[in-house]
């Protein structure tokens, strides 16, 4: 993650309206995404590696995954979006790390997901044995294309009391060296069994974040001791772009304070990734995309610079 610099989110979900008019079936808009467009996107704007969501908002997986079928039918797709989505960042050498929801805003639909999941205080073993199937599938299926597992919600498995040990272990199956965080979000860590920071907190902790960490971005402080430094937060104002009709809002931050944040966490080891809001057609705000550009202009300079005095030392 160091290495990269920093992420690009996109929140792509069944949650998400086209530019106009109403969404379209989610298997209808994962066969027509273009994922060499989402890639050439990525690449522009200078990231190293894309979080990409999976289970968001009602449960999906745009692929076809059997063990999700085999909890409740109708959850996933012919078409393997994240296979497509690999091959399409790999041309530029850009790591995808998917983000994965446990599906609990089905809770209201007696057919939905949640009501399948085996979700449960008393007997929280169907749960897990659902859900180490489903991540183990996806972990082997796809191996080294997948870099990287964001669990959200992470506090909605501790009151389980699950083995985090063996949720990770099945989280890194088909490759051992795939990364894995649980959100907590602004609370001390859920498990040990993790790798970095889910980092859901707001865009000021780029700032705070240096006085936690060890210069290598490793956290020294106790609610996230030994983890790797990471922050998420929203370019715009909001997560999904979920109102019909309504154009991407304008970045929410100004430039040079972000910038001067961003590059300043960087050289200490923290890694940001920023979401963009992202249209069910896979169009991106023209405002956030001109904005993230000019910073991948900015700190490209300044990693020139201090390349530059690297070698002159």
């Amino acid at each position: 993650m160091r290495k990269a610099g920093y992420g690009i989110m996109f929140h792509w979900t069944a949650d998400c309206y086209p530019v106009k008019g109403d969404r379209k079936k989610y298997e209808e808009a994962v066969n027509e995404l273009n994922t060499d467009s989402l890639a050439k996107y990525v690449h522009d704007m200078g990231a190293g590696f894309l979080l990409f969501t999976t289970s968001h908002a009602h449960y999906h997986i745009p692929a076809p995954i059997k063990s999700v079928d085999e909890v409740h039918h109708g959850h996933t797709t012919k078409r393997d979006l994240i296979d497509d989505l690999y091959h399409s960042l790999n041309v530029y050498g850009i790591k995808l790390i998917l983000y994965y929801h446990l599906g609990h805003s089905t809770y209201a639909d007696p057919k939905g997901w949640w009501q399948h999941s085996g979700y449960d205080f008393e007997e929280p073993d169907v749960f897990f044995t659902h859900w180490k199937k489903i991540v183990s599938e996806m972990g082997t299926r796809y191996g080294k294309k997948i870099a990287g597992f964001s669990f959200d919600d992470g506090i909605a498995y501790y009151p389980l009391n699950p083995s985090f040990y063996e949720l990770t272990k099945a989280a890194k199956s088909g490759y051992a060296d795939r990364i894995v965080s649980y959100n907590s979000w602004l609370c001390p860590k859920v498990t040990d069994f993790q790798d970095f920071v889910f980092g859901e907190t707001g865009f000021n902790s780029l700032k705070s974040h240096i006085s936690i960490v060890d210069g290598e971005g490793i956290r020294t402080d106790r609610k996230q001791k030994d983890l790797q430094s990471h922050v998420l937060t929203y370019l715009e104002n909001s997560w999904v772009h979920n109102k019909k009709n309504k154009a991407i809002d304008y970045p929410r931050f100004d430039y040079k304070k972000f910038k001067d944040y961003a590059i300043n966490a960087i050289q200490y080891g923290i890694v940001p990734t920023i979401n963009l809001n992202i249209t069910q057609e896979g169009i991106i705000g023209d405002s956030s995309f001109s904005y993230m550009k000019q910073f991948k202009k900015d700190y490209e300079s300044i990693k020139k610079k201090e390349n530059n005095l690297k070698v002159e030392r």
